[in-house]
C-alpha cells in the first residue's frame, strides 16, 4: 500500500511537472512567435528605410546634377557677357583713337588756320580761330565721351572677370 501511494504521488508530481513543462513550452513558443514577428517587422522597416535611402540618394544626385548644370549655364552666361564687354571696350578704344586722330587733325588745321589768319586782318583771324576752337572743343567733347564709354566698358569687363573668378 505504501508503495502504491508513493507511485500515485510520484505519478501526480510527474503529471504536474509535465503540465508545468507544457505551459513553459507554450510560453516560450509564444515569446518566440512574438520575437519572430518583431524580427519580421524590423526587417520590413529596414527594407523600407533602404528604399527611402535609395530614393533620397537619387533625388540628391538629381539635385546636384541640376545645380551643376545651372552653375555651368551661369558660368557660360558670364563668359559671354565678359566677351561682349571686352569687345565693347575694344570698340570704345578704337573710337577714342579715331577721335584723338580727329582732334590732332583739327589742332593741325587750327594751327595752320591761325598761321594763315595772321596774314589776314585781325578780325578775320579771330573769327577763324573761334570757329576752329569750337570745332576742337566739339572733337574734345566727343573724345571725352568716348573715353568715358571706354572706362565704363573696362570696368564692366573687370567686374565680369571678378564674377567668373
Amino acid at each position: 500500500l505504501f508503495l502504491r501511494l508513493e507511485v500515485d504521488r510520484l505519478g501526480h508530481e510527474l503529471g504536474q511537472s509535465q503540465a508545468e513543462a507544457a505551459r513553459e513550452v507554450k510560453k516560450f513558443e509564444g515569446e518566440r512567435a512574438g520575437l519572430a514577428a518583431q524580427v519580421e517587422a524590423l526587417q520590413s522597416e529596414i527594407a523600407a528605410l533602404k528604399l527611402r535611402q535609395g530614393e533620397a540618394q537619387a533625388a540628391a544626385q538629381a539635385e546636384a546634377e541640376a545645380a551643376a548644370e545651372a552653375a555651368e549655364q551661369h558660368r557660360k552666361g558670364l563668359a559671354e557677357r565678359l566677351a561682349g564687354a571686352e569687345a565693347e571696350a575694344g570698340r570704345a578704344q578704337l573710337a577714342r583713337a579715331k577721335l584723338e586722330a580727329q582732334v590732332e587733325a583739327v589742332e593741325r588745321r587750327t594751327a595752320k588756320a591761325v598761321d594763315e589768319a595772321r596774314a589776314e586782318t585781325t578780325a578775320e583771324a579771330l573769327a577763324a580761330r573761334a570757329a576752329l576752337e569750337q570745332a576742337l572743343e566739339q572733337a574734345l567733347e566727343q573724345a571725352n565721351a568716348s573715353e568715358l564709354a571706354s572706362e565704363l566698358a573696362s570696368e564692366l569687363a573687370s567686374e565680369l572677370a571678378s564674377e567668373l573668378a
